[in-house]
This record gives structure tokens, C-alpha cells and sequence, in this order.
């Protein structure tokens, strides 16, 4: 063996163990993103249909349960606004290791329980609203 070759091995070593700890970061950064995101659009999410739950109670008391629900889920509202009756939330969210920011919007409002109803059964629905039941739907009169 030659001794110029002598530590060529340990050399060989760290470089390949820096290499494989620089994917781990990458790595790491990335599913940080990617958490960062997800956290945001869910925030947004909640937030949006806790806002349009709380609408009949006027916009101030439905952002104020918004931004509860967002504090929570460690991401800041950026706004709140109503359009008739959906919600309209935009959240921000910091990465954890200083990435930056995620952003997310999300729309909620109140579905009519006769719209809803009509839709699943093709237009059918009983007087209060609800889907009619399979006895109901059989005892109608077919159109053919």
C-alpha cells in the first residue's frame, strides 16, 4: 500500500456522510412545506366554517370565532369577510425552521336543506326539507 494513500478511506467517509445529511435536510425542509401547507388550508378550512356558523350573529362575532379557531391551529387570519352569507377566510402560517409563509383561502356558507334534499334525490324532497324515505319515495306515483 502506498502512503500517499493513507486516510483516503476516512476522507471518502465524511464526504458521503455530509452528502446523505444534506438530503436529510433538504429533505426535512421540504416535508416542513408541505406541513406548513396543510396546516394553513386546514386552518382556513375551520376557520371559514366557523365563521359562517356563527354568521347570523353579525361579522364581527363570526371573524371573532374565525380568528379563535385559527389562533389555535397556530396560523394568523388575515382577513375575514362576508359575501351574503359564505364566509370568505384568507390564513397565513409560518414553517417551523423559518422557510417562510403558507398561505390559504377558504369559502363556507349555509346549504338550504330543500336545495340539498332535491339534489341527492333528484329533485324529490319531503315539506321540512329532509330526503323523502324509500316507502315514501315508493309510494309516489311514477312518471312513465
Amino acid at each position: 500500500m502506498l502512503q500517499g494513500d493513507r486516510g483516503s478511506a476516512t476522507v471518502w467517509t465524511a464526504g458521503a456522510i455530509a452528502a446523505v445529511l444534506a438530503v436529510a435536510g433538504l429533505l426535512f425542509s421540504l416535508g416542513s412545506a408541505v406541513v406548513t401547507r396543510h396546516r394553513a388550508t386546514d386552518a382556513a378550512d375551520l376557520a371559514a366554517l366557523a365563521a359562517a356558523g356563527r354568521a347570523q350573529e353579525g361579522t364581527s362575532a363570526a371573524c371573532a370565532q374565525a380568528r379563535s379557531v385559527v389562533k389555535q391551529m397556530a396560523a394568523r387570519l388575515v382577513s375575514c369577510r362576508f359575501e351574503e352569507w359564505d364566509a370568505l377566510v384568507e390564513v397565513e402560517a409560518e414553517a417551523p425552521s423559518g422557510l417562510g409563509t403558507a398561505s390559504a383561502h377558504a369559502r363556507a356558507g349555509p346549504v338550504t336543506r330543500r336545495t340539498a334534499a332535491a339534489g341527492q334525490n333528484g329533485g324529490a324532497a319531503t315539506e321540512d326539507g329532509r330526503s323523502p324515505s324509500r316507502a315514501e319515495r315508493s309510494a309516489q306515483p311514477s312518471a312513465g
